[in-house]
């Protein structure tokens, strides 16, 4: 795994990350070779935007994050444990990304090869800000930015797939989707990190 100290973006959706995404890329980083529109990394939707994230071992989530970092910024391919791995989180049901996306996301991190180890390396998937503290612990150099809009313009976005998605396991009930929630978990995305 590469040891130079990766960026990653993080925040709560429609914040602002894919602005910072775009002028680290103009920087001369890499995010990966897997983004979708917004410039999310999608390598990291496959290992780590699910529910059981924040249940998973020491041992596997420095195994994921390995794999993300392999990923992105070595010229190393994927071991066949880490393909089991993949293969394993392609095919599992999740609420947002169905199996045929799941399995495009893992063939392309399986299929990845950088051509030389990257030096300036990183990612930019909102939900980073999740586990940022799982991260930090398996990369201690890592850098974070969190990007952060007005609470009161994030409660009126359109954009409230984290509230939906991880709201029921940090407030412990299914929640609707209103203005005074998403207001509820934009304060929690800041004890997060």
């Amino acid at each position: 795994m590469n040891q130079n100290t990766p960026i990653v973006i993080g925040g709560v959706g429609g914040s602002g990350t894919r602005l910072i995404a775009q002028i680290l890329k103009e920087l001369g980083y890499h995010l990966g070779n897997y983004l979708n529109l917004s410039e999310d990394n999608l390598w990291f939707t496959l290992l780590f935007k699910r529910l059981d994230i924040l249940n998973v071992s020491k041992t596997e989530f420095l195994l994921l994050t390995n794999i993300l970092a392999k990923a992105i910024s070595s010229p190393k391919p994927l071991t066949n444990k880490e393909i089991k791995l993949v293969d394993q989180l392609a095919d599992t049901v999740r609420t947002q990304h169905d199996k045929i996306v799941l399995g495009q996301m893992a063939e392309s991190i399986k299929s990845n090869v950088n051509d030389k180890t990257k030096v300036n390396w990183g990612w930019k998937e909102p939900n980073s800000h999740v586990i940022v503290k799982q991260l930090k612990r398996c990369l201690p150099t890592m850098k974070y930015i969190h990007v952060i809009r007005n609470g009161i313009d994030m409660a009126f976005s359109e954009n409230q797939n984290q509230l939906i998605f991880w709201g029921k396991h940090y407030f412990k009930k299914e929640l609707e989707n209103t203005p005074e929630n998403s207001l509820k978990y934009w304060c929690l995305s800041l004890i997060h990190i």
